[in-house]
């Protein structure tokens, strides 16, 4: 039980990291295009 426990949690963050960094660049881009626009 606990190995699956830990399994889905290993599974879970990875899946978060990879989000983060498939996101965080995107959102810093469309805050730069919102300066850019509203500038």
């Amino acid at each position: 039980m606990l190995m699956l426990q830990n399994f889905l949690f290993l599974k879970i963050r990875s899946y978060f990291l990879s989000t983060c960094i498939i996101m965080v660049p995107g959102l810093l881009a469309y805050e730069q295009t919102l300066k850019a626009y509203t500038l």
